[in-house]
């Protein structure tokens, strides 16, 4: 019968148990590559809004001369396509004041509003709220019928002025578009 020495046999019990205790381990999750940031437009100047942002690439702008609105159109979508309006509106008192006669009004204009989200926010320095909610819409062709409609707005303040960045697409169509709509909103400034 063969001896081993104490050091020895403590050695190979060790890596006896280390070769055991690897092979039960599960393999190693592969890394997410990162998710590059949505691509953005050149940044479009509205002097009626007194503001810029930037839409997201290859989107086409409708802003009539004097009109206080900028439309940002998005691709086709089916039953409601990605929109981005700016907006500006005058009102006294201070954002939080503002937000909550907003909501009074959207609420008692649209029956179908479903408040999901209300989060404090910056925006070019400023104070801001983000919020998002959901809505119904009669469609434009009668065969869609109710279509429901995923939303999030920005509202930004600079008093007395207030700045709307609202951000609509079909429900649907929401996660598709919501890095799209913050990445644009993100962009925002004032031109004074």
């Amino acid at each position: 019968m063969r001896c081993f020495p104490a050091k020895r046999l403590v050695l190979a019990l060790l890596a006896f148990l280390a070769g055991i205790a690897g092979c039960g381990a599960p393999p190693a999750a592969p890394v997410a590559a990162p998710i590059p940031p949505p691509t953005l437009g050149k940044a479009l100047n509205m002097p009626e809004i007194g503001a810029s942002i930037q839409p997201p690439l290859h989107w086409t702008i409708d802003q009539l001369p004097g009109d206080p609105n900028a439309t940002l159109r998005g691709p086709k979508e089916k039953g409601f396509p990605p929109i981005i309006l700016c907006s500006i509106e005058q009102a006294p008192g201070g954002l939080q004041a503002y937000v909550r006669e907003h909501k009074a009004r959207i609420e008692s204009q649209d029956k179908t509003v479903k408040w999901i989200s209300e989060q404090e926010t910056t925006l070019d320095g400023r104070p801001a709220i983000r919020l998002q909610y959901n809505t119904e819409s009669d469609a434009a062709l009668p065969a869609i019928g109710k279509l429901r409609i995923g939303a999030l707005q920005f509202i930004v303040e600079d008093k007395p002025t207030f700045y709307r960045i609202t951000c609509f697409v079909a429900a649907a169509a929401y996660e598709k578009y919501e890095e799209r709509f913050i990445a644009s909103a993100k962009t925002f400034k004032r031109l004074r």
